[in-house]
């Protein structure tokens, strides 16, 4: 008898903020990006996570340019009415040749 095999999709992004591109073609890319997955949280209810790779350079990176979305951001995270869903979480540990955290 075969088992059945659940698979489960986890949209995602791990931001390199200069990886192939100079950072500033990146940080247009990165506006992009956080601008489009605000209004697909908000507005369709199916969506109901994105992860961030536990990188919150991400944001202060965005928030230069949309300071305002910091409050929108906020709703999201913190009080709404359907809790089920969070933008922002911090898992797992963040290493390189200077130092090692885990969180």
């Amino acid at each position: 008898m075969t088992s059945k095999r659940t698979a489960h999709i986890v949209s995602h992004s791990h931001w390199d903020r200069e990886w192939y591109l100079p950072f500033e073609k990146h940080h247009v890319r990165l506006v992009q990006l956080m601008d489009s997955l605000l209004d697909k949280l908000e507005g369709d209810s199916a969506f109901k996570s994105f992860y961030l790779d536990g990188q919150t350079i991400i944001l202060e990176d965005y928030f230069q340019v949309r300071p305002e979305n910091k409050e929108r951001l906020g709703e999201m995270y913190h009080g709404r009415p359907s809790a089920d869903r969070a933008l922002v979480y911090f898992t797992g540990c963040v290493s390189d040749k200077r130092r090692s955290e885990c969180t």
